[in-house]
């Protein structure tokens, strides 16, 4: 069998691994000497014999000391090595471009750093006490063919029939559990519609029934059927194996006499050996299918590690920071910038450019225009999250090259449609209480949060409160050049008033430069240019 897991947690380990490898092998040959100790005291059951019970406990003893050792270890081992895996994809994420980002998918991140590590962990953690099994089944039917040859092979047939029709059962036991998890998510699929919709079925009978008697009540009656016949399967797998065992000993004491000639001390001990064998077996049989699947875990898991290193925008950045301090942030100039890529659907792709566009410092510039028209990507190649895929960027006349692009994505600070709401001020180092507290009355968010050991008290806001809370976490990055993102969009008249005509002019005074989309017609005097843009091109300027 090809062992994956093993090479993974094993690399850069071996040494350590050899060892645990060794006490697996060492508590196996002592678990399988217990077997011959306990025949040939048997066979002298009429006195103690004191030689054998020392040899017994001592077996037994270096069995649980070796096995103990093995399995702890490797336990640990393979708990660190998930943990490291987990930080150095986490880290390799950190690193990727946007664009590769939102092609993976965050299914199948999160899938590869919870289910697939856990399996690799089941796994490797199993390998260690399933190695030792082996060894101790080997040694067993070594010692069994020193009993009886004929033993031997009638026990290894019957044991492999039997492990065949166990297997066979556990793959339909699979293929039901995997149909029940399916209906079981196409259930909560229309249960989620069933809560979110809740006002709408409330308004339409038809709607209500519909749902409920074809979606729901079809789906969770068929996840019951497929998981009341695994349990079935199940139940009769168990018996299966209970009722083999009885079989093999009758084979032994009625078949074998028949086939071969034995004594009744050959068959006791040959019995004796088959009750201690049954646990190994056991393990071995119950090992292969999570085996299996570590090893599908890891070709994932590579995998998505693989990419991550192809896509890794700061590989070529440069140690030096053109445009840290001293240097004093200037312009961002865009020539013939363009930008495409495909849609989500692969329907078609999206591209803007090419484009010209000065932006000076402590400027507010509008870009405005249509749903579609490509505000949003603009602003996000002007914020270095997309790299143009013709022309350049230049800041203070230096061009925005892989070596410093990183460095140019970190003198701004953004707000997107999109924007997750952090806990914390993460990045923000020596915290200034008093500018938070003012930032929260100048944003009349006093009364819904608060940031107390540093941490915002209440992140269950409405969602024009999520975005001035989320504004006030990028102005404390403090950063020369701040992106918004139709911020006002879900703001009341009130506060979209303050924002245009207050706010935004404050910023302005401190020397921020703003570049931000919108929709308020009524505001664009605030700013000190508008762009409209249209298909992805600028058509206007003024």
């Amino acid at each position: 069998m090809n062992l994956k897991v093993l090479e993974f947690v094993s690399k850069g380990r071996e040494r350590v691994w050899f060892k645990i490898g060794g006490a697996a092998a060492i508590s196996g040959i002592a678990n399988s000497a217990v077997v011959i100790i306990v025949n040939a005291a048997a066979k002298n059951y009429s006195q103690l014999n004191f030689k054998y019970l020392v040899l017994f406990a001592l077996c037994i003893t270096i069995y649980i000391i070796t096995f103990k050792f093995s399995f702890s270890r490797s336990t640990y081992l393979a708990r660190d090595i998930v943990a490291q895996t987990r930080l150095r994809i986490a880290d390799k994420l950190r690193r990727a471009s946007l664009l590769s980002f939102e092609g993976m998918g965050q299914g199948r991140i999160y899938t590869t750093l919870s289910e697939n590590t856990e399996i690799i962990f089941e796994a490797s953690r199993l390998i260690t006490a399933t190695a030792s099994a082996v060894v101790m089944l080997m040694l067993t039917f070594g010692y069994l063919a020193v009993i009886s040859r004929m033993a031997l092979w009638m026990s290894i047939i019957i044991i492999f029939c039997a492990v065949f029709v166990y297997i066979s059962n556990q793959e339909v036991i699979k293929r039901y559990l995997t149909t029940a998890t399916q209906k079981e998510a196409e259930f909560y699929t229309s249960l989620n519609h069933f809560l979110h919709g809740f006002i709408e079925i409330k308004m339409n009978r038809a709607k209500s029934d519909d749902i409920f008697n074809n979606y729901l009540k079809k789906f969770a009656l068929s996840e019951k059927d497929f998981k009341i016949k695994a349990e079935a399967k199940l139940l009769t797998n168990q018996i299966f194996a209970q009722t083999f065992w009885y079989f093999l000993v009758a084979s032994i004491v009625f078949l074998l006499p028949q086939l071969t000639k034995i004594s009744s001390n050959e068959i006791m001990s040959s019995i004796t050996v088959v009750m201690f064998i049954l646990g190994p077996i056991g393990m071995i049989v119950g090992s292969i299918p999570l085996i299996v699947k570590g090893n599908l875990a890891v070709d994932k898991l590579q995998g998505l590690e693989n990419e991550l290193d192809k896509v890794d925008d700061l590989k070529a950045t440069s140690e030096r920071n053109p445009f840290a301090p001293p240097a004093v942030f200037a312009q961002i100039r865009l020539d013939d910038a363009g930008f495409s890529y495909s849609d989500p659907g692969d329907l078609g792709s999206f591209s803007i450019g090419p484009i010209d566009l000065k932006i000076n410092t402590g400027e507010i510039v509008f870009i405005i225009g249509g749903n579609g028209s490509g505000k949003t990507t603009l602003l996000k190649v002007m914020a270095g999250l997309y790299y143009p895929k013709s022309g350049a960027i230049f800041m203070n006349n230096r061009i925005v090259d892989k070596t410093n692009y990183a460095h140019y994505r970190n003198e701004m600070a953004a707000i997107f449609t999109e924007f997750h709401l952090f806990d914390r001020l993460y990045g923000v180092k020596d915290v200034d209480l008093d500018r938070v507290d003012e930032m929260f009355r100048i944003m009349e968010l006093m009364d819904k949060t608060d940031y107390v050991d540093g941490e915002f008290t209440n992140l269950n806001l409405s969602t024009g409160q999520r975005r001035r809370l989320a504004l006030i976490i990028a102005l404390m990055e403090d950063k020369p050049v701040i992106i918004i993102d139709e911020l006002a969009a879900d703001q009341d008249p009130e506060f979209r008033k303050y924002f245009y005509e207050v706010l935004l002019k404050d910023l302005k005074a401190q020397g921020k430069t703003i570049i931000a989309t919108s929709h308020d017609d009524r505001y664009f005097h605030v700013a000190d240019r508008v762009v409209k843009m249209e298909y992805g091109k600028i058509v206007k300027e003024k």
